[in-house]
């Protein structure tokens, strides 16, 4: 698995984009790369399935039930610091004050969310996990205020998770669509008291 970083150039070119050999072309170029390697055991190619950025670090999760901490300070010289472990795949991260929150999906059970205190980055510690009964696992989710806002991979409905303690983090309720948007929930953003899903 590689991390790469792009500098974004301005651009003075208008209109199609010809194709071009050279990768590190229309106007962006690679300034710094990280290959990432699978733990032992596991499949040689290591899809990424998330990226969040928070300060100097990147968080990457995986197929490999492991989230990449990486160091990106000097964007010419990355170095991953760090790997969180997760009970499945880790398909999506959120970071705020000092937490990782982790969506956790796996598809042999209801496995759903792990909180984790980075305020070491480079020492990650595992403060609580939560599961519920027919969650299907966490496929995507958004931190607003001290709660985060939980879409799952087989519902319809969004579930919120009380944040105040996050070694005790506890369900403080739930919402069912029962329109005619009948899909599941795929993903959650909270914003000025409303929660817009998709």
């Amino acid at each position: 698995m590689y991390l790469l970083l792009i500098a974004l150039l301005a651009t003075a070119a208008h209109g199609q984009f010809l194709p071009d050999a050279d990768p590190d072309s229309l106007n962006m170029e690679r300034v710094g790369q990280i290959r990432l390697r699978s733990a032992p055991g596991a499949e040689p190619f290591l899809a990424v399935t998330d990226l969040y950025l928070a300060d100097d670090y990147a968080y990457l999760g995986s197929y490999d039930n492991l989230v990449y901490v990486v160091d990106i300070a000097d964007p010419t010289d990355l170095r991953e610091v760090a790997r969180i472990n997760t009970p499945g795949t880790a398909l999506d991260i959120k970071v705020a004050d000092g937490l990782a929150v982790i969506g956790v999906q796996d598809r042999e059970s209801d496995f759903g969310l792990v909180v984790v205190d980075i305020s070491d980055p480079t020492a990650p510690v595992e403060l609580a996990q939560l599961v519920r009964e027919g969650w299907h696992g966490v496929h995507n989710l958004f931190l607003y205020g001290n709660r985060a806002y939980l879409a799952h991979a087989g519902s319809r409905g969004m579930t919120i998770v009380d944040l105040t303690d996050p070694r005790k983090p506890a369900v403080s309720g739930f919402w069912l669509n029962s329109g005619k948007f009948n899909n599941v929930v795929h993903d959650v953003f909270a914003r000025d008291g409303l929660a817009f899903v998709s």
